[in-house]
């Protein structure tokens, strides 16, 4: 190595960490804030998108500010720091500031909940307010960084590749730990300074490079050997590319690059489940393999004559990975039965089936995905353009084309299309992307036409005939069910043998889940229906029918003026039938956040006494927590009967912030009820609810209302039992269960 490289080296090593250092602490901010946000506007898939719409929106503002200044900026170590300390304390600020915005968007949303337009724009505005200023000064920094690169002018392009590569590796880095490890053990607060240490490292580690550069100032201006000029630059770079056409190309490419992230997720939890570890996996995943096709691709940015030619092919390969990975995934379930009788129906062997599963569909397309990143900036990089603006006006397109995609995917295409074929057009897109770069100056060859031309070709008719997804296999929840499944199979192929015999009552691939009702074979008089919502069953007409009538009757029984009831969750509607039984009622109100699930919930009208068509049941389409944290009115008694709580949804409805919503909006002698499961979490966990549970409710009852279910209802006052008789169409309900009245405490 020559004396003029090892200054350099130390240097670029320090703003490389820097980079790093700074998407670790950008991902984790945005996995705090998406939780928070959540928490204010609702777990619906609308919500999800506003917040991924203003964090991205953000991000983009501040890059499209500092491109424009780019060119007056003399490196920028200063500013860099300036900037990394301002999101510390923007964010600081932010945690004062979000209980004064949590109060506003209750006030307002209460008189605009009606319109759901302007909803959507209340929670847009109200995410932008929130995360405007951190995510503007985000924006800022990486753009700086490439600058301060190109300064150096020597490997421009390449550095600059691996300092996007570089700084989404930090984001995988950081989506680990908040997800893992420091948001679910250490809590909101201890991940929050975790976060401001990683933008004080990055400042400091800026501000050392700044040290390292003046200790060798003379060094790096006395030669310029191997340097490539901003003038040999714009030589290299200057292709007839059609300006007006390039950025719709990379809105297009980030369209896809969102939105397949949405659909994947929605896809691989039918297989891996939906717990909070899956979702986090899906997403380190996808970024991991941008960092690595990013960094990939830098070793030749450099030296690609002909960019152009080389994103249309990236794309046209992308699309290629994503129909391969749409097909591969109608038969995962048939390889998960068999993976399960090779090693066994375990924790550890389910987690790592999912990670094969995520790495087979994700990784590879996620890997063109960041390749294709250098190659958009070069094609940027034309004209008056230096190398950083490329950098951030690629940025910039890709950023707006990401939050059409959080959008498209999240707020029609899925219920429009279904999983499947959203997957196709996706694949479709990015053929798209590439076919509009293509002109009469496009430098290809005769066999180049001929490849293309039989690529499309052969992904016409590959969409044409792909066949589709047995519905039964994919919701079968074989992440959960394998040992049930296997107890009925002994060979691979019975899994569809058994599968064949269900009936498929319903299909819904709704706005946040895909619902199912199932007739399965029974030798009962009246059909077997079981209730699915991402493959995991929720409820049924079988032997979950104990936990859904007592979890009516019990907390109706301990209170002796129950008026005003809110049901949280309707899935089968067998409680909320149950609680029409009862003539003291006036008011049921329903939260439910699923619309899919309404429908399902009509297949078992004779066992939920038609609930719906009750005229005192009020059906809420939106998330309970969200209900609770935006209305005015207080209930007799509320009943949560949300799925599991290591499913990531429903785990935001066993935490000690919606407890106390939860009594917040009881009546002066108010009862609230919530349904625990005992199969899939250790005694640690349920220990720790009720634990919970104690913090804010006094006075605790605990039911166990079938083998595998608990009831705790809590109280802010004494609970006291109704000595009343109960109402002859009460003891009717009861007898469905093969009980009394006078046998509701013996579950106590």
């Amino acid at each position: 190595m020559s004396k003029l490289a090892s200054p350099y080296k130390v240097t670029w090593i320090l703003l490389f960490l820097a980079a790093g250092a700074s998407g670790a602490a950008a991902l984790i901010y945005q996995v705090v804030w998406n939780r928070q946000l959540l928490m204010l506007f609702g777990s619906t898939t609308s919500a999800t998108s506003t917040v991924i719409a203003a964090f991205i929106g953000g991000i983009a503002l501040g890059t499209a500010f500092i491109n424009y200044y780019l060119p007056r900026i003399n490196r920028g170590h200063r500013l860099y720091a300036f900037s990394e300390l301002a999101i510390v304390g923007s964010a600081f600020f932010l945690t004062i500031l979000l209980p004064w915005l949590f109060k506003l968007y209750a006030g307002l949303w209460l008189s605009m909940s009606s319109d759901w337009l302007a909803a959507g724009f209340l929670r847009l505005f109200i995410g932008l307010l929130v995360l405007l200023l951190p995510t503007f000064l985000m924006g800022v920094t990486l753009p700086l960084l490439a600058n301060i690169f190109e300064s150096f002018q020597k490997k421009v392009y390449e550095n600059t590749t691996k300092l996007y590569a570089i700084n989404a590796l930090g984001g995988a880095i950081g989506a680990t730990l908040a997800g893992f490890i420091i948001l679910p053990y250490m809590g909101i607060e201890v991940t929050y300074y975790v976060a401001f240490g990683f933008n004080l490292i990055a400042a400091t580690l800026v501000f050392l490079s700044k040290k390292s550069e003046t200790l060798q100032g003379s060094l790096l201006n006395s030669s310029t050997e191997g340097f490539i000029h901003k003038k040999q630059i714009k030589q290299v770079t200057s292709r007839r590319v059609l300006k007006k056409v390039t950025p719709f190309a990379l809105v297009l490419s980030g369209i896809t690059g969102l939105a397949y992230e949405v659909l994947w997720t929605r896809t691989l939890v039918l297989l891996i489940g939906s717990s909070t570890y899956a979702f986090s996996l899906i997403i380190i995943v996808y970024i991991l393999a941008i960092a690595v096709g990013s960094y990939a691709m830098s070793k030749k940015i450099a030296f690609i004559l002909q960019p152009k030619k080389w994103f249309i092919a990236i794309q046209f390969l992308i699309a290629a990975f994503a129909l391969l990975g749409t097909l591969l995934l109608g038969y995962m379930p048939l390889w998960s039965i068999s993976w399960f009788q090779v090693v066994g129906a375990s924790f550890n062997s389910t987690l790592l089936l999912s990670i094969v599963f995520t790495m087979l569909i994700v990784f590879p397309p996620a890997l063109l995905l960041g390749a294709s990143f250098p190659l958009s900036m070069r094609l940027m990089t034309t004209g008056s353009h230096s190398v950083s603006q490329g950098f951030s006006q690629a940025y910039i397109w890709i950023a707006i084309g990401n939050i059409l995609g959080a959008f498209v995917a999240g707020l029609g295409l899925i219920t429009l299309l279904g999983l499947q074929t959203a997957l196709l057009v996706m694949a479709a897109v990015n053929i798209l992307a590439g076919c509009i770069l293509i002109d009469k100056y496009s430098s290809f060859t005769k066999q180049d036409w001929s490849w293309g031309i039989g690529f499309i070709a052969a992904f016409i008719a590959l969409f044409a005939i792909s066949p589709r997804w047995d519905p039964l296999l994919m919701t079968s929840g074989l992440y959960q069910n394998a040992a049930i499944y296997m107890g009925m199979a002994e060979q691979n192929t019975d899994i569809k043998k058994i599968t064949g015999a269900f009936k498929l009552r319903q299909y819904v691939e709704g706005e946040q889940s895909i619902v199912t009702v199932v007739e399965r074979p029974t030798l009962r008089k009246e059909p077997h229906l079981v209730l699915t919502i991402d493959g995991k069953v929720d409820a049924s007409n079988g032997k979950d029918m104990s936990t859904q009538i007592l979890s009516a009757h019990i907390p109706l029984k301990l209170n002796k003026n129950p008026e005003n009831i809110l049901v949280i969750g309707l899935a089968s509607g067998v409680t909320v039938g149950s609680i029409t039984q009862s003539s003291k009622v006036k008011n049921i109100a329903v939260a439910e956040i699923e619309p899919a699930v309404v429908k399902a919930a009509n297949e078992f009208r004779r066992y939920n006494h038609n609930a719906l068509e009750d005229p005192r049941v009020n059906l809420i389409l939106d998330d309970g927590r969200h209900h609770l944290s935006v209305s005015n009115v207080n209930y007799d008694v509320i009943i949560s009967e949300p799925s599991n709580p290591w499913l990531s949804g429903p785990s935001r409805l066993f935490t000690y912030e919606f407890f106390l919503q939860a009594a917040s909006r009881l009546s002066q002698k108010g009862v609230f009820a919530q349904w625990i499961q005992l199969y899939g979490i250790s005694t640690e966990l349920l220990k720790t609810e009720i634990r919970t549970f104690l913090k804010v409710f006094p006075y605790v009852h605990l039911y166990q209302v079938s083998a595998g279910d608990l009831l705790i209802v809590g109280s802010l006052t004494q609970l006291s039992r109704d000595t009343a008789p109960e109402s002859e169409k009460m003891s009717k309900d009861l007898q469905r269960i093969d009980k009394k009245p006078s046998e509701l405490m013996s579950h106590f």
